[in-house]
């Protein structure tokens, strides 16, 4: 494995724990009704430290998946990958539309 894909994989890790945190602060907000200004502090982190994070996944996933295919890693990043993007799709969009916008 080389560095730029450790590196990769790091990146994704990163980025699908942060995610997961910011599903449960959301999730705490609008269903538990806990402290709601956390979504707007979790949404400003993640614009400085997502944005960064997703584009080092994007850089890293040519190295794990496409230059030199291995099935099973390479179909743990997409699946990984994807999971990461259908998140911040499907959930953190709107979020944090509502929260800035509304």
């Amino acid at each position: 494995m080389s560095a730029r894909e450790s590196f990769a994989w790091k990146a994704l890790y990163t980025t699908l724990g942060m995610n997961s945190v910011g599903l449960l602060t959301i999730v705490g907000c609008n269903v538990l009704h806990w402290y709601c200004l956390g979504v707007a502090y979790y949404l400003s982190g993640a614009l400085f430290l997502g944005v960064p994070l997703f584009i080092l996944t994007l850089w890293g996933a040519p190295v794990g998946t496409f230059t030199h295919p291995r099935p099973p890693r390479a179909q743990r990043y997409r699946r990984l990958f994807f999971l990461n993007l259908t998140l911040v799709a499907l959930v953190f969009l709107p979020a944090g539309i509502a929260v800035f916008f509304g």
